[in-house]
């Protein structure tokens, strides 16, 4: 994380250790995982797209899902699906987050966005099963993807 401090913050440089810190957030500390999230805002907040190939705002939803920051991951995702293409693991990542806010509603709207990008999806059509029993009662696990 310092590298990315001493960087000014750079996408480029979180892009180059998000892999690594995908790695190690889970193991992470209190501590640790708060100044991830002061570092995922800085990078953002410094952040200017001029057409990357990788999309930032994914990478860091996907860390914030990890860190137990669903409704931030969210807003990450939603910025993901405006300046990029629909993406079958952003719609599945969200559906995740709105299921851990304990919003099956939401949920399944992600997850009928997933099949339509692609029909074939096991896990979103897993994943419907399950919200569709939590709306009856019982609880889904869960799983993001690209980390």
């Amino acid at each position: 994380m310092s590298g990315i401090r001493l960087s000014c913050w750079d996408s480029s440089s979180f892009l180059d250790c998000f892999s690594t810190l995908c790695d190690q957030v889970q193991e992470a500390s209190k501590k640790e995982k708060q100044e991830l999230y002061q570092l995922i805002w800085h990078v953002w907040d410094t952040y200017y797209p001029i057409g990357e190939q990788k999309d930032l705002a994914f990478s860091l939803g996907v860390l914030l899902y990890h860190m137990n920051y669903h409704r931030e991951a969210l807003g990450y995702y939603q910025h993901s699906l405006e300046h990029w293409d629909p993406d079958v693991s952003t719609f599945y990542n969200m559906a995740l987050c709105h299921s851990a806010l304990e919003q099956p509603e939401a949920a399944l709207a992600c997850i009928d966005q997933v099949l339509q990008l692609d029909p074939s999806s096991q896990s979103a059509k897993a994943m419907r099963i399950e919200l569709q029993s939590q709306l009856n009662g019982s609880v889904p696990a869960s799983y993001c993807q690209e980390c």
